[in-house]
């Protein structure tokens, strides 16, 4: 079932062909719940198709030189795979000028939704406030979390606002995303293994507090 479907013009490049011409072409862009599928467009036919697992995505929001794009006053939105078959692949999306076929907005909300599917539901480690007052919290420890997109519409400005909290089943939902004062990257020692997890000073429970997140998939920490 599709989570998000759009109208799209889009070129691929793949480094095992080199940096040759940019073909773009028409086609139907979807997003399903593992990864995003191009359907090829021609006279209002479907002609073929491309199928692109998170699992091997290596980077998102990739930038795209100006001599690169369909239009350098259109968003351009790439994303990077890594194939077995055909090396790195770069698919870049954008609109064409015909507003019939394309509709800005919808590619807009094509790419935030995307960004949601990504980051909706991955694991994460935390030790929360794991320091207090400016001294160690002996009683923090590592528990089992998730990211969880929490969409709202705001009060203040009427529009529909997008946070980000960690879940877990020990602690109410923790927005150390909206809260945040710092943030750096730190080894630091998780179950007996070193790894390296994100420092994030942040407001929680009435004062500044640092904990430690620990982000395994990478699709989602290309991301933030």
């Amino acid at each position: 079932m599709p989570i998000g479907t759009t109208r799209v013009k889009v070129a691929i490049q793949s480094s095992w062909k080199g940096k040759g011409s940019i073909n773009w072409r028409d086609a139907i862009a979807v997003i399903e719940h593992d990864r995003l599928i191009i359907k090829y467009v021609k006279m209002g036919e479907v002609v073929g198709e491309d199928a692109f697992s998170f699992s091997a995505l290596t980077d998102i929001g990739v930038r795209i030189a100006d001599g690169i794009k369909l239009d350098p006053e259109q968003e351009h939105f790439g994303l990077k795979f890594y194939l077995e078959t055909r090396g790195e692949v770069t698919v870049i999306l954008t609109i064409g000028k015909n507003l019939l076929i394309y509709d800005e907005k919808k590619f807009k909300d094509f790419i935030h939704k995307l960004f949601e599917v990504l980051i909706n539901g991955s694991p994460v480690k935390i030790e929360l406030a794991r320091i207090r007052g400016g001294a160690l919290n002996m009683e923090a420890k590592w528990i089992d979390g998730a990211l969880k997109i929490l969409s709202y519409k705001s009060p203040k400005t009427g529009k529909r606002e997008i946070n980000i909290v960690i879940t877990t089943q020990e602690t109410p939902p923790i927005p150390i995303f909206s809260d945040m004062e710092d943030l750096e990257i730190e080894e630091v020692e998780m179950d007996g293994k070193l790894v390296n997890a994100w420092k994030i000073k942040h407001f929680y429970e009435g004062e500044s507090v640092v904990s430690y997140l620990y982000i395994p998939e990478k699709r989602s920490s290309f991301i933030f």
